[in-house]
């Protein structure tokens, strides 16, 4: 077949994946010429509307609270984990300044040529 050829049977093999049938005979069709015809098959399949896109957005949101359900996981224990591991954190920095300036004024106090104690 010959270039005109090869575009007309695409014409006809793209007729057919729209009318909801599957194109027969490719086996001697190019690679190149399956391929486009697996993508105009995929792209028919797709709905480019609003409301599907809001409807695949809202499946999603519902998938992954039944995930989270199933697993026990609620999308907030990471934030509260974060925000304890934050307290913590901070406590223990407070811990160990508080610790710091107890012992640095014991040692003041200790000392006997350190200026007030005398």
């Amino acid at each position: 077949m010959d270039e005109r050829e090869w575009a007309e049977q695409f014409n006809r093999d793209l007729d057919q994946i729209l009318s909801g049938t599957t194109p027969t005979d490719l086996d001697d069709a190019p690679l190149e010429y399956t391929e486009s015809l697996e993508v105009a098959h995929h792209l028919s399949s797709l709905n480019f509307s609003a409301g599907s896109r809001q409807r695949a957005r809202l499946e999603q949101r519902l998938v992954l609270r039944a995930a989270e359900r199933i697993s026990g996981r609620s999308r907030w224990k990471p934030v509260l984990g974060s925000a304890l591991g934050l307290a913590r954190s901070l406590t223990g920095v407070g811990l160990l300044l508080t610790l710091a300036v107890l012992l640095s004024w014991t040692i003041w106090k200790l000392l006997p040529n350190a200026p007030g104690n005398g």
